[in-house]
């Protein structure tokens, strides 16, 4: 019986000025996954910005991201699971985040 591996949940929130988490959790099977690439989605341009192996301790994961210069506007990551067999999962996409340029945002 083959089972999908398919991604559900993915939620992305700012820890702090510099940081975010991208959170997921998977269904199905994760002996079947070798890893998850992540990509960090900004005025319409991706970009890899890490890849994290499928070790935890039960189906949930998390993955800390440096906000840098560039990220300003809205942001969202994309997690693409990569199979054993090295086939790709279907990717699944955060929610957004809205980065205001520290250099023109108001300080209160």
């Amino acid at each position: 019986d083959f089972v999908p591996i398919k991604i559900v949940d993915v939620l992305t929130s700012r820890i702090d000025r510099g940081s975010t988490a991208v959170k997921w959790t998977i269904e199905g099977d994760v002996d079947k996954i070798d890893h998850f690439v992540v990509l960090k989605e900004s005025l319409g341009h991706s970009r890899v910005v890490g890849k994290m192996h499928n070790v935890s301790p039960g189906k949930s994961f998390e993955f800390f991201d440096r906000i840098v210069p560039d990220d300003i506007g809205e942001i969202s990551y994309r997690v693409v699971p990569v199979l054993n067999t090295f086939a790709h999962g279907t990717d699944v996409v955060s929610n957004k985040l809205e980065i205001l340029d520290p250099r023109v945002a108001s300080g209160g």
